[in-house]
């Protein structure tokens, strides 16, 4: 519209009744919004129409954009453009910029399937949801993997590899690379590889630098080098393996048949650790000795001799790796044995001991675990005073 024709309407409306005046002076410059005019300056009263807000209805071709009448643009009838997706249309209503037009909802993602729009603009559809590690199924769910390489693959976070030393045991990605196969006896080396004899109460099975091992339990022996059934061979339970420990035969006189007197036991050996180890116990033979004593009370007739032998039995019959020794405080003697054979310590007649003294008997394994082999022998020692 030119000035002449505004001048012309100017005046016509100057002879209205103020009221009736008030209501065409909102109706033209409701028409000049809705044609897209402009009101020479100075005219403000005409230039702007307010709506409801975005996508409320205007005389068209206009529409309603940040809650006024605007002029449309483009080929999209009844919307107007906006410059940022993502942004609110107005102050005052929930419309988003939504690829360049304002709607009155959320932005549809119109993104194909494994594809979305992670950075913020929906129009781009950049984020590859079927690999990539940070958007692995969706905008902002990172793919991790503990102790080992993660991938994405269709969506789901799955294990790649696993670092060295560690496996997927329980099958599933969700805690990762979770076993520590180097030290786990249930998975020593590899996942579901037990480790023998951990279920033995004779035995502790370890897993050492993905190799498995296992110690002996106290006064208990792998004899049979089986780990399967642990320590299978135990100790005779006397606990005598030192000499704060020594087993008491009692008191014995020096009449030969009285004093003539027999005890037994047993040397157990292998080439395990032990944890605890028996009191006693040395790594080098693989065994612990066995002490025993006995009270020499004496008398007036007597010469004060000593006689002793040890047979031995379940070992080897060649070699000499046992020892019988007998200690009083004149002399010590002592008697070299094959695991299966027997043998008498020197003899001492007269004076071998003073009358109400002690003497101590020990019976053990010479040989180290590298001369011979583990066993299980049995020994009897019988003396006379």
């Amino acid at each position: 519209m030119d000035d002449r024709r505004f001048d012309d309407l100017a005046r016509a409306l100057a002879g209205v009744p103020t009221s009736r005046r008030s209501g065409l002076r909102w109706l033209i410059g409701a028409a000049l919004g809705a044609l897209g005019g402009a009101a020479p300056a100075g005219r403000a009263a005409a230039q702007a129409i307010p709506c409801l807000g975005a996508g409320a209805k205007c005389r068209k071709p206009a529409a309603c954009c940040s809650g006024i009448c605007k002029k449309k643009r483009g080929a999209k009838s009844g919307k107007c453009f906006c410059l940022a997706d993502g942004k609110a249309c107005t102050a005052t209503t929930a419309a988003k910029c939504c690829s360049g037009i304002c709607q009155n909802d959320q932005c549809t993602n119109t993104c194909s399937p494994g594809t979305a729009s992670c950075d913020g603009d929906p129009a781009n559809c950049e984020t590859n949801t079927n690999t990539d590690l940070q958007h692995c199924g969706g905008c902002n769910q990172p793919c991790t993997v503990a102790n080992g390489t993660p991938a994405c693959v269709a969506g789901q976070c799955t294990i790649a590899a696993c670092n060295p030393g560690f496996d997927n045991c329980n099958d599933g990605p969700s805690n990762g690379c979770e076993t520590n196969t180097q030290n786990d006896v249930d998975n020593c080396g590899a996942c579901d590889f037990v480790c023998p004899g951990g279920n033995q109460t004779t035995a502790t099975a370890t897993c050492v630098n993905q190799t498995c091992a296992f110690t002996c339990k106290g006064d208990n022996y792998d004899v049979d080098g089986d780990p399967t059934n642990g320590c299978e061979a135990p100790d005779d339970g006397h606990n005598n393996h030192t000499p704060a420990t020594i087993r008491s035969l009692g008191s014995k006189s020096c009449d030969n048949s009285s004093s003539r007197t027999s005890f037994s036991g047993r040397i157990v050996s292998d080439n395990r650790q032990h944890l605890p180890a028996p009191a006693g116990f040395d790594p080098t033979t693989g065994a612990a000795p066995d002490w025993w004593v006995v009270s020499a009370s004496g008398g007036t007739f007597c010469s004060n001799d000593l006689v002793a032998s040890i047979t031995t039995t379940g070992g080897a019959a060649t070699g000499t790796c046992y020892r019988l020794t007998v200690e009083t405080n004149r002399v010590t003697r002592t008697a070299n044995v094959s695991g299966s054979g027997t043998a008498s310590i020197p003899s001492c007649s007269g004076s071998c001991y003073t009358d109400g003294t002690t003497i101590r008997f020990k019976v053990e394994k010479t040989c180290s675990t590298s001369e011979s082999v583990p066993e299980s022998i049995g020994y009897t020692v019988s003396f006379n005073l």
